[in-house]
């Protein structure tokens, strides 16, 4: 099974935010990346 890639862009009227989540089923670990 290969690891899972979820990714979520949301863009708002003040400033925009891009929320990146990878989830790694090998690891099983989970990675949250916030960027503003």
């Amino acid at each position: 099974e290969a690891p899972v890639t979820f990714t979520v862009e949301k863009g708002s009227d003040e400033k925009n935010l891009a929320l990146s989540i990878k989830y790694n089923k090998e690891g099983d670990s989970m990675a949250e990346v916030e960027l503003k």
